[in-house]
């Protein structure tokens, strides 16, 4: 990889991490808010029908298609005219639009006969199955929204545009929270379901100007037989469950989740803490890092397309190893700062998040882990071997959680499973990329990953002695015990950096010397 590459990788990263990072902050506030007007039972009924166009959003939208269009729409930019990839986006987006619309309708007519099944641990509560079978037919045209709006970004990320994209869920965030705020009275739980919907279309509206910006012309064309749309569909089916192995496991969740009040919301919280991490630098880095891929698969550069994935591995560790030691050890006090604030969250609340956050943390790195590793496979237009590997940890995370249904030992054990499932899936991938391409420079990575996880504990030793002292100095409240995070969160991340920096963390000096180039032009 080519210092200029290298760069804008790097650049690209950054700027994906920085908008990631700000819609992730409007997502906790939505998260707060929700949580503060409705109660949990509630909330268990809302996150259960909001699983399933969700996950087939991340499956078919956001998942399957970017990977699977992405690569095939660069070759069409690279090697052939811009008329040529113009007429291919908009064979893909007339098609996914027919496809999606009738797997909307098909669920909108299902959703009385699946939910009750879905959520059986409800079935004290008719009201509480009631309320999660209307909501699901509600949202179900989301899946439509997001699936276009997941072909708009997989075009700008093509073109290497990524902000947009990236800054787009703050309007999903945005249209939930006034729909929930003006509705709410009236309309009680419902307006969740109403405010899924209504920020769907304003996160697709903010990212059109963008799109046509970029020169994109739009032609009504249906051809199925289009050489590039036959290679999209052959590509998309492995990678919806390569790509999704968390996503597929989230879908088990309401089912034994809903056997615990509560257990639904807390474990949802907890993997949306998880994801801020997990989005913010593992997403955001394969993100930029899969046009790259395949413009380097493209041009036959293979030494520089194992460069970028051991640079990419790299960057991913520096960034996960330490919100994993944090989240582990510091999880009890984030979930108390974010969602301590009064209304319906209580401290039982608190404690059931803790619990799941606990345990989903284990799986943190392994999550990261994939979303690169499955990039590695997909830039090659191998849909195959992270499918085959999805399988498995499908089948490990259904087992293991019909185990600990039956021994009945709590609903943290359903984040258990999916970490241990998660963990399992990269380990396999990396082993079967090293034995397919032996690209991974292991003793370079070990070594940056000690320095990066001694690094880690040692932060991890000035949190835990500095946020009993900083949260006994302000007044007990919540905006204090927030503002008492943020500061130790802050020193947190200095002492890292520090003693990154001590240790001649290789990715730490790629970060900077970026930062130093820009400040110097």
């Amino acid at each position: 990889m080519t210092q200029e590459v290298k760069r804008r990788l790097v650049k690209s990263s950054l700027v994906i991490m920085a908008a990631t990072f700000i819609a992730r902050v409007f997502g906790l506030v939505r998260l707060q808010f929700i949580n503060f007007y409705f109660s949990k039972e509630f909330l268990d009924s809302f996150w259960a029908a909001y699983k399933i166009p969700n996950t087939l959003r991340e499956l078919l939208g956001e998942g399957a298609l970017s990977v699977a269009f992405i690569p095939v729409f660069t070759y069409y930019l690279m090697k052939k005219s811009k008329k040529e990839a113009n007429t291919l986006a908009s064979d893909v987006f007339n098609i996914l639009f027919v496809f999606v619309l009738i797997v909307v309708i098909a669920g909108i007519l299902l959703a009385p006969l699946l939910m009750p099944k879905y959520v059986s641990g409800f079935s004290s509560s008719q009201e509480l199955v009631k309320m999660a079978i209307l909501m699901s037919q509600i949202m179900m045209p989301f899946l439509l929204l997001m699936s276009m709006g997941a072909l708009i970004m997989g075009i700008l990320n093509s073109k290497k545009y990524f902000a947009a994209p990236a800054f787009a869920p703050i309007f999903f965030t945005i249209g939930m929270i006034a729909s929930v705020f003006f509705l709410h009275k009236s309309m009680g739980p419902i307006s969740l379901a109403i405010g899924v919907v209504v920020g769907g279309v304003l996160q697709v509206l903010f990212q059109l100007p963008f799109l046509r910006n970029k020169g994109l012309k739009y032609r009504f064309n249906f051809n199925l037989k289009h050489p590039g749309v036959k290679k999209i569909l052959i590509l998309m089916g492995p990678a919806a469950l390569g790509l999704g192995v968390v996503q597929i496991n989230q879908l088990l969740v309401p089912f034994f989740a809903s056997f615990t009040t509560g257990g639904i919301n807390a474990l949802q919280i907890s993997i949306l803490l998880i994801q801020m991490p997990q989005a913010v630098f593992a997403i955001a880095i394969s993100t930029a890092i899969l046009p790259t891929l395949s413009e380097q698969v493209s041009k036959s550069n293979m030494t520089g397309f194992k460069k970028t994935m051991n640079d990419g591995l790299g960057m991913i560790l520096f960034f996960t190893i330490p919100s994993t030691i944090f989240l582990f050890f510091m999880g009890k006090e984030v979930v108390t700062a974010l969602f301590a604030l009064g209304g319906k969250f209580g401290v039982m609340d608190a404690a059931f998040t803790a619990k799941a956050l606990l345990f989903y943390t284990i799986g943190l790195i392994g999550m990261g882990g994939t979303v690169l590793a499955n990039r590695f496979f997909y830039s090659l237009q191998d849909m195959k071997t992270p499918f085959y590997l999805a399988l498995i940890s499908v089948a490990v995370n259904l087992g293991l959680n019909l185990l600990f249904h039956s021994a009945r030992l709590g609903f943290q054990f359903i984040a258990l499973a999916n970490s241990i499932a998660v963990i399992l899936n990269f380990i396999l991938l990396i082993v079967l990329i090293q034995k397919k391409a032996g690209l991974l420079k292991w003793s370079g990575l070990l070594l940056e990953s000690m320095k990066i996880l001694l690094s880690s504990f040692l932060m991890i030793l000035a949190a835990y002695h500095l946020s009993p002292v900083i949260t006994g100095m302000i007044p007990k409240s919540f905006l204090s015990n927030l503002i008492s995070l943020i500061i130790v969160m802050i020193i947190s991340a200095s002492v890292f950096i520090l003693f990154c920096k001590l240790f001649k963390v290789k990715e730490i000096n790629m970060i900077t010397g970026m930062f130093r180039k820009n400040g110097g032009k």
